[in-house]
C-alpha cells in the first residue's frame, strides 16, 4: 500500500530564522530613525527655549530702561546694564548690545536691545532684537 507521505518541510527549513532576522533588521531601522527624529526635535526645542530666554531677558532690560530718567537714557549710562545670571546659564556665551539713537524727526530716542549667543563651536545664533522708543516726559509721537 502506498500511503502518501506528508509534505516534507525540507523546502521550508530556516524560514522562521529568515523572518526573524528581517523583523530584527526592520525594527532596528525604525528605532534608529525614531532616535534621529527625537534628537532633532530635542535640539530644536532647546533652540526655542534659548530664544525664549533671550526674548524675556531683552524685555526685562527694556523695562529697566523704561524707569531710567530721560536724561540718563544714553549708551554710556546704559553700558552698566548686564544680562542676568539665569540668562547666562541658559545661553552659551551671551552678548548684549545696547544702542541709543536720536530720532531724526523728533525728540525721541530709539533704543535697540540685541542679544546673541553661541550655538556651535564658533557660530553665533541670529541675534534677537527688540526696539523701543522713549520720549521726554509730557511728549509723545
Amino acid at each position: 500500500m502506498n500511503i502518501p507521505k506528508p509534505f516534507h518541510n525540507k523546502c521550508r527549513r530556516g524560514t522562521i530564522t529568515h523572518e526573524a532576522t528581517m523583523a530584527i533588521i526592520i525594527a532596528t531601522a525604525v528605532i534608529a530613525g525614531a532616535a534621529q527624529v527625537v534628537a532633532v526635535i530635542s535640539h530644536q526645542r532647546r533652540d526655542i527655549d534659548r530664544r525664549s530666554a533671550a526674548m524675556h531677558e531683552a524685555g526685562n532690560l527694556l523695562e529697566e530702561i523704561a524707569v531710567i530718567p530721560w536724561d540718563k537714557v544714553n549708551e554710556e549710562d546704559l553700558a552698566a546694564l548686564k544680562l542676568s545670571d539665569e540668562c547666562s546659564l541658559i545661553l552659551r556665551e551671551p552678548r548684549l548690545n545696547l544702542t541709543v539713537a536720536a530720532e531724526p524727526a523728533g525728540r525721541g530716542k530709539r533704543i535697540n536691545v540685541e542679544i546673541d549667543w553661541l550655538v556651535g563651536q564658533d557660530q553665533r545664533a541670529l541675534p534677537l532684537r527688540l526696539v523701543a522708543w522713549r520720549y521726554p516726559p509730557g511728549e509723545s509721537e
